[in-house]
């Protein structure tokens, strides 16, 4: 990280007005919880250099993972139009569109993406969360289902959070658990978990156990965001740096 901001700081002494090295200390910045300067710095590197494929996908990631979902989904679908054959592109378009409501349109990318993806036994976990933002137990767990281990089981528990059947709720959730190794990979997921559940004190407990990296992008995330006024993850969000959560764009999932 040291190494990169010498090289991003460099590029820029050398050309002020590079749009590229503005992206890449946006993404610097993002990545050390300095929201406020990156959001700055990603919007003179799209004024700079609005076709640039490069800073459009960087800005896009910064954008969605400070909350400003708009602009986000301004830059993907630029990005589209200058770089239609770019995979990841469509899979992040999906996911902006689902966290702001847009779950036929999701659907509709997620699709295309998987279309010029090499052919997979399962398909895309974020149809999981398509399924899970209409309510759709049914298909929310299908999609789990289909996912490789042991990923199929921590998002069958996800999945299962939405189901009427508290009892198989309470047993998919309690089952991951039971391997600890959860809480050494992946407390963020656990977080989602208790956070459909409606758990606000487990939801923090877990949230508070994830390393920096993994909640980069909480602000985009519809399921932890149905704390968003809640003053723990206010509280969280502030120590942490990242902006209020009530400033995001993203909706919530009730």
């Amino acid at each position: 990280m040291r190494e990169s901001r010498i090289a991003a700081d460099n590029a820029l002494q050398l050309a002020p007005g590079l749009g590229a090295a503005h992206a890449a200390r946006a993404y610097l910045q993002f990545y050390g919880f300095d929201h406020r300067a990156a959001l700055a710095e990603c919007r003179r590197a799209v004024q700079l250099a609005p076709a640039d494929g490069m800073v459009l996908n960087g800005c896009g990631y910064v954008l969605g993972g400070i909350g400003k979902l708009g602009e986000a989904i301004r830059l993907r679908e630029q990005l589209l139009s200058i770089e239609p054959l770019y995979t990841v592109n469509y899979f992040e378009y999906a996911k902006l569109l689902m966290a702001t409501g847009r779950l036929d349109e999701a659907a509709k990318y997620l699709r295309i993406a998987e279309g010029l993806s090499p052919p997979k036994s399962s398909p895309s976990y974020q149809f999981m969360h398509v399924a899970i933002a209409r309510g759709d137990v049914k298909t929310a767990q299908e999609v789990a289902r289909n996912q490789p281990s042991p990923w199929r089981e921590m998002n069958l528990a996800i999945a299962t959070q939405i189901s009427p059947d508290r009892a198989a709720a309470d047993a998919a959730l309690a089952k991951v658990l039971a391997d600890k190794i959860w809480a050494k990979t992946s407390p963020y997921a656990v977080a989602q978990a208790y956070a459909l559940r409606g758990d606000p004190e487990r939801t923090m407990e877990w949230l508070e156990r994830a390393p920096a990296h993994g909640i980069l992008f909480m602000l985009a995330d519809p399921l932890i965001l149905r704390l968003r006024d809640d003053p723990r993850l206010i509280a969280f969000c502030e120590k942490t740096g990242l902006p209020p959560p009530g400033e995001s764009e993203a909706l919530s999932i009730d």
